[in-house]
């Protein structure tokens, strides 16, 4: 790991800055991250591809968030305002959990209904 300095434009930045493949075919990332103090820290990760199949169960639940999303995005105004009140009233809460996001709760929302069916 690396001490990183970026310029001040640059404070905040953080993910996948490059991937690289290497002459054996193998693949690696050089990420960046940076911390709620603004520590940032570089390193070079080995990238492996997954090993196991999905399984029924991962794919009907990323089509439950891909629903939940898609939900989202349809939303009118009037719809997003009325949950915002219900989300405000909640105390930003949902079901135990807090939710920064109006985005995050409705997603919430949608997808513990679609499970209890």
């Amino acid at each position: 790991m690396a001490k990183v300095e970026f310029p001040d434009y640059m404070k905040n930045v953080s993910g996948t800055l490059k991937t690289i493949t290497l002459n054996d075919g193998t693949k690696r990332k050089i990420i960046v991250t940076c911390s709620k103090s603004g520590k940032q820290r570089l390193y070079i990760r080995e990238y492996k591809p997954r090993s196991t199949k999905i399984t029924e169960n991962e794919i009907r639940q990323r089509n439950i968030f891909a629903d939940a999303a898609s939900y989202y995005k349809n939303l009118s105004d009037e719809q997003k305002k009325a949950y915002q009140k219900q989300w405000k009233k909640n105390n930003y809460c949902f079901n135990g959990k807090k939710y920064v996001t109006l985005r995050g709760y409705i997603v919430a929302s949608f997808i513990k209904s679609k499970t209890l069916l």
